[in-house]
């Protein structure tokens, strides 16, 4: 069984093998680059289920940044919730429109922060080493999410969006059969 820095050696060897077979493949430089950290990161991934991994604190740093921002975002793009909680807080305390709306951001983003604890919580409980993100079907679901999202959101044709979701699949299975044994 590997340890991070097994797993991130291997990952490295997978994701430069990507790259020359992306360029190989005549890919743009966009997925080129994109595959190579797909393959580099999907090869670290299934350890997000330890609670102590190097991924699974990297996912708590990236939820304790990304839900206070969402949160502050839904309060500017849905202004009915930023309305709501600026009434909340106004209720407690008269601190003028400017400051009330101030303090109903920062309530926002104190959300944000509990929501991420929580998830991360449930990511803790959910998972056991070793479980899903181990296994084959988690490889297979999550290269067809990747094909999807790259399909949505890059200008690239379904051919590139299935390449990156194989490049998914194969750092999964690189962590799981090569990594862990």
């Amino acid at each position: 069984m590997t340890d991070f820095g097994g797993h991130l050696k291997i990952g490295l060897v997978v994701s430069g093998g990507v790259a020359v077979f992306l360029i190989a493949i005549g890919q743009s430089p966009l997925v080129i680059v994109v595959g190579t950290v797909i393959a580099l990161l999907s090869s670290l991934l299934p350890d997000i289920d330890v609670h102590s991994s190097i991924p699974r604190k990297w996912l708590g740093i990236l939820f304790l940044g990304a839900f206070p921002i969402l949160a502050i975002y839904t309060g500017v793009a849905i202004p009915w919730t930023e309305s709501l909680i600026s009434g909340f807080v106004g209720s407690l305390v008269d601190l003028g429109r400017q400051a009330t709306r101030l303090g109903s951001f920062a309530l926002l983003a104190v959300i944000g922060i509990i929501g991420a604890i929580g998830a991360g919580k449930l990511i803790d409980n959910a998972f056991t080493h070793r479980g899903i993100t181990h296994s084959p079907l988690f490889a297979v679901v999550g290269g067809t999410v990747v094909t999807f999202i790259s399909q949505m959101t890059m200008s690239v044709s379904i051919i590139s969006s299935v390449v990156l979701g194989g490049v998914f699949t194969l750092g999964i299975f690189d962590h799981v059969y090569i990594g862990d044994n």
